[in-house]
């Protein structure tokens, strides 16, 4: 009994080591793969492991079966088979020490390494995929288990330094305002998001102090964590004239911060960028207008190198009298092209006459008109009403009247005092009335001033030929007599003005 019993002992003892033999059998599987690295952790992006590392550095992967694989490898040693995507170029293999090499065996891109982890020397950045194969072999031929084999696959990207460099020259001027904002050219190096900081240094055309201002923009160049190279635009403000100095001050990419990799001011330019906003703006005088008989100076109110006006002229003003559209083409120091253009109006001025040289006597008074509607009046007396009232005092009476345009007109007439003797001087003693139309008429102006004065001619013999009651006719005596013209001879007048004055007499002569 006792060596039945020991033999279902060992039964099952036989049992529970085929059981485990069993289960190590079946329990063979590889771990991740992972970077034993303390300088890089792996990250699931968008479901897929990724590791992110820098050129030149030396990154150790190894492969771990997890439960019962260190037993497993103990027991049946396992080969491993490591693939790498991509360039070929872009990266040495070395064993796990980190510096003996490893030769690459057809096909490309693997080799066959007996240790569960090798070292590898990144030298071009990239999206790179290592996959290591591991296959248990039996300790012996006898073994009855099934080799074990599993598959891992790990994506890495390969980062360079990221940099930013102006794309085209360091300095540009802007002819006049455009815009609020300018765009500068620049070149990305990087990979995914690129943060560029810079500084704007403003100094108004006006010479105010500068005004100092730090910008941040942040860059999508690409989605596929490779390294690429881009052409992209930094903002710089341009809504006032002056000169905008702008300076790159740091550079940051998303994977480079992953890898560890701070910016240097290598990695951006020194030079600085110099953009100048020119005030371009002609601005010739607008609505210019000027009276009748005068003349306008033009000329332009900023520097430049040349000039051509639409006259033909080339000088630096021109004198402008007729009505019109004049235009100026200009060249600024600076090289930028201005032009503007401006109309000339022209008025006329407000002629009028006051008549001629009165006469008006003592008590007596005449109103002065000039007969035109304007916006002001000014009389010499004061006055700024439309007419005005002058007695026998007043001597010489002027008036300036102005209109809506500025344009302004100067009359004036001389009122001389009431006498004899000095209305007989301004009663013409001859005329010629021969249709030749000069002095046909025997005129006299000073009447228009006595509408109620008598008019009345005789002949040598004393014989009435003419006579006017009132309102002598301001175009005068034509030398006839009841239609029919009188011989040339001396004829003798009798005028009574009717203002209380004794009848001026005398002589005149008619010739034909």
């Amino acid at each position: 009994m006792e060596k039945l019993h020991e033999k279902h002992k060992n039964w099952k003892l036989i049992k529970v080591l085929l059981w485990l033999l069993l289960l190590l059998c079946s329990a063979k599987s590889l771990a991740q793969v992972t970077a034993t690295s303390g300088l890089f952790t792996s990250k699931k992006e968008n479901g897929e492991d990724i590791e992110y590392v820098s050129i030149g550095s030396i990154m150790p992967y190894k492969v771990s079966p997890f439960n019962w694989g260190t037993l497993a490898s103990f027991m049946n040693p396992s080969i491993f088979k490591w693939w790498l995507n991509g360039n070929t170029t872009g990266y040495e293999l070395l064993k796990s020490d980190g510096i003996t090499p490893l030769t690459l065996l057809p096909p490309p891109n693997h080799v066959y390494y007996p240790d569960s982890s090798i070292s590898i020397h990144w030298i071009k950045t990239g999206k790179y995929t290592i996959r290591v194969h591991e296959k248990s072999m039996p300790k012996n031929i006898t073994n009855s288990c099934d080799p074990g084999e599993d598959i891992q696959t790990l994506d890495v990207v390969v980062a360079d330094r990221p940099s930013v460099a102006w794309n085209g020259p360091t300095s540009e001027n802007i002819c006049n305002l455009t815009n609020n904002t300018h765009e500068i050219p620049v070149l990305l190096k990087g990979s995914k998001q690129i943060t560029v900081t810079y500084q704007i240094i403003y100094t108004p055309q006006t010479g105010l102090q500068p005004i100092i201002s730090n910008q941040t923009v942040v860059f999508d160049i690409k989605k596929n964590d490779t390294t690429a190279t881009d052409n992209v635009q930094i903002n710089v403000p341009s809504k006032n004239y002056g000169t905008y100095e702008v300076i790159i001050t740091g550079i940051t990419d998303k994977v480079a911060t992953k890898c560890g990799i701070p910016s240097q001011k290598s990695d951006y330019p020194s030079d600085i960028y110099t953009l100048t906003v020119s005030n371009s703006n002609l601005n010739l005088a607008k609505d210019i207008s000027i009276c009748e008989g005068e003349a306008y100076k033009l000329n332009v109110n900023i520097a430049y190198q040349s000039i051509q006006w639409s006259t033909g002229s080339t000088d630096s003003s021109i004198l402008i009298s007729q009505p019109g559209y004049y235009k100026a083409k200009v060249i600024l120091p600076n090289g930028c092209k201005a032009e503007d253009s401006t109309y000339l109006s022209v008025y006329p001025k407000p002629v009028f006459s006051l008549g001629k040289d009165t006469m008006v006597c003592e008590g007596q008074s005449i109103i002065l008109d000039p007969k035109v509607e304007v916006s002001s009046y000014v009389w010499s007396t004061g006055e700024t009403t439309p007419t005005i009232s002058v007695n026998a005092k007043s001597g010489l009476v002027w008036a300036r009247l102005t209109d809506i345009h500025g344009c302004s007109f100067i009359d004036s007439v001389l009122v001389i005092p009431c006498n004899e003797n000095v209305i007989k001087k301004l009663i013409p003693n001859a005329f010629t009335p021969n249709n030749d139309n000069d002095n046909d008429t025997w005129r006299i102006d000073i009447l228009t001033n006595y509408p109620n004065a008598s008019v009345a001619i005789y002949n040598r013999w004393g014989q009435l030929v003419y006579k006017a009651e009132k309102n002598y006719p301001p175009q005068g005596w034509d030398g006839a007599s009841n239609g029919r013209p009188l011989p040339m001879d001396t004829y003798f007048y009798v005028i009574d003005l009717k203002d209380g004055s004794k009848p001026l007499m005398g002589s005149l002569n008619l010739i034909r």
